[in-house]
């Protein structure tokens, strides 16, 4: 999703561009532009369906840009037309040997709010890439980037046009300790993998709580973290079944360095801690898959099982009652009996494969459980 500026562009191609106080002829044309709308539109020629951001005037030249953005291929869910305001626009310059000169009037654009960006937020999708530019406010900018630590998206910035008052946060994107596995900093983790890995070599790898607890983690942790960059399988759950696949795998191939895998065996085999993981790791899978894949799978597995099973009973109930098989009391009481004596014959192992047989034939067929 991209977030930034639209600006209706007059554009003057001249032979070469003017000094101060000199007077040029040359040829006027206009154009949809701004920083934010040209991202958009490439991406959208590049073949996506990017969502855009953007705030335009109640004017002739807002609505005719807001067209060119959906004629191009971006979707205009997220674009709102705010009345009574005046559309961006900017006057460019442009010499034959390709410099030029920009003037900007922001318009529409200067009046986003951070309540504005929070309510666009609602479109950036799972796992999205986000880009934004410093062409809107500083306030609004602010918010996105508050927004990032809450979606968890991934956050291109580009600092132009380069204006005071550009917060810090605007550069946290590239700090290493917003890379994450899972939930761990890149930097964390890579310190718990070294300590595991002196503990392993020093033979000091125990199956305690605390230390099999984090082997697990960053385990897993590691495994889902393959699953969810991986292009179309992220949005199955492909981070749930490396992490419960992967690892297996690496047992049978003899790649766990043997005390991690005898310390796992003896914490799994006195505790339920496995059980909690999978549901974990299932549930957590679940939960983060795409909500559009989700609600889709469900309409299409789910629902007709539904709907298949009610009418299987429904038939089986009406054909059975077509053909005057009625359970009876007598024939359900007799037949209990006869299945407790056959049980308690075989605790006591006093019963042989041929009585069993015979036992089970008469309690199954005299009396019977359904008559006509």
């Amino acid at each position: 999703m991209f977030f930034g500026t639209t600006n209706l562009d007059l554009c003057f191609n001249v032979e070469r561009l003017p000094t101060p106080g000199e007077s040029l002829m040359g040829t006027l044309t206009r154009h949809p532009g701004g920083k934010g709308a040209n991202q958009a539109v490439a991406a959208a020629r590049l073949g996506l369906r990017p969502h855009f951001y953007t705030r335009l005037g109640d004017d002739d030249a807002g609505h005719w840009l807001l067209q060119s953005l959906t004629e191009a291929g971006v979707c205009a869910d997220a674009i709102k037309i705010a009345p009574g305001e005046v559309s961006g626009s900017a006057l460019v310059m442009v010499g034959d040997d390709g410099t030029n000169m920009i003037v900007i009037d922001p318009g529409a654009n200067l009046n986003v709010t951070p309540q504005m960006i929070e309510n666009a937020a609602e479109f950036i999708q799972h796992n999205a890439i986000v880009v934004a530019e410093m062409g809107m406010p500083i306030g609004a900018l602010n918010r996105l980037f508050e927004l990032k630590q809450d979606k968890g998206f991934e956050l291109i910035f580009n600092p132009a046009p380069v204006r005071s008052g550009l917060p810090s946060t605007a550069w946290s994107c590239g700090r290493l300790m917003d890379y994450k596995i899972g939930i761990i900093s890149l930097p964390i983790y890579v310190i718990l993998v070294a300590l595991l890995a002196i503990l392993t070599q020093q033979g000091q790898i125990k199956p305690d709580a605390p230390t099999m607890i984090a082997v697990l983690v960053l385990g897993g942790f590691s495994c889902a973290e393959l699953g969810r960059r991986l292009p179309v399988l992220r949005n199955i759950g492909a981070a749930a079944i490396f992490a419960a696949f992967i690892p297996s795998a690496l047992v049978y191939y003899k790649l766990i360095p043997a005390p991690i895998e005898k310390s796992i065996i003896d914490f799994t085999k006195f505790t339920n801690f496995l059980y909690v993981y999978f549901a974990a790791i299932i549930v957590g899978s679940i939960l983060g898959m795409d909500r559009n894949v989700l609600i889709k799978g469900f309409l299409k597995i789910f629902v007709p099982l539904s709907v298949g099973s009610v009418a299987a009973a429904a038939v089986g109930t009406l054909v059975g009652t077509m053909l005057g098989l009625v359970p009876t009391r007598r024939s359900s009481s007799s037949w209990c009996r006869s299945w407790r004596a056959v049980s308690a014959k075989v605790r006591s192992r006093s019963l042989s494969a041929m009585q069993l047989f015979s036992v089970s034939r008469r309690a199954t067929s005299s009396p019977r459980c359904f008559r006509p």
